[in-house]
């Protein structure tokens, strides 16, 4: 039955391991190859709302007549983002952890002044 006039099998068994193995050997291939195209299509979406969020941006400052300096760094930052995050867009309904957790304060003063002794992941002042 399989093995195209090579070593064909003796016995049923042997006809039937030979069935069995050259099924899951297609099935573990197809497997192989959606998990592939899965993660391209993951790839090929985050570049879309990376583009989308870009042409956004530009359609805004171009609307608020924003000037082009301010534009090109505007574009540049998203740029550097992007580029800083891998290509990968997190979602934003899940932002990254802070860097540091604030300590506990009981003083009303104290607790005012503690947010801005950290900073974000990323550098900036957070507000």
């Amino acid at each position: 039955m399989c093995g195209h006039a090579q070593d064909t099998a003796q016995s049923m068994p042997e006809d039937i391991s030979a069935v069995v193995f050259s099924m899951c050997g297609s099935v573990l291939y197809s497997s192989f190859i959606a998990v592939c195209v899965s993660l391209m299509m993951e790839m090929d979406q985050e570049r879309v709302r990376y583009m989308g969020q870009v042409h956004r941006l530009n359609h805004y400052m171009g609307r608020r007549q924003v000037p082009l300096e301010i534009r090109n760094r505007a574009r540049e930052y998203m740029e550097m983002q992007w580029d800083h995050q891998g290509g990968y867009d997190p979602d934003p309904r899940h932002p990254p952890p802070p860097a540091t957790t604030a300590p506990p304060t009981d003083s009303p003063v104290l607790a005012s002044t503690a947010r801005f002794q950290f900073r974000s992941p990323h550098g900036a002042p957070s507000l």
